[in-house]
């Protein structure tokens, strides 16, 4: 995997915000302590159903790499 450089405004994935197109977000992963970049590729509103999951197919997000 690429090491992808994100910002410090990266917002952190969590339920009950809105997701626009090209929008990204990072998820912590405790085991790595390192997080998980995605881009957003369709517009919606986040919940458990459309979390982001690393590696793994998605209608809402596309996986870029570690940041």
């Amino acid at each position: 995997m690429r090491t992808v450089p994100i910002g410090n405004t990266t917002p952190a994935w969590n339920t009950g915000l809105a997701w626009q197109i090209g929008q990204n977000c990072a998820v912590y992963d405790r085991g790595t302590r390192r997080v998980h970049v995605y881009t957003c590729i369709r517009a919606h509103y986040s919940s458990l159903d459309t979390v982001p999951i690393p590696l793994a197919d998605s209608p809402f997000w596309q996986y870029i790499g570690l940041g």
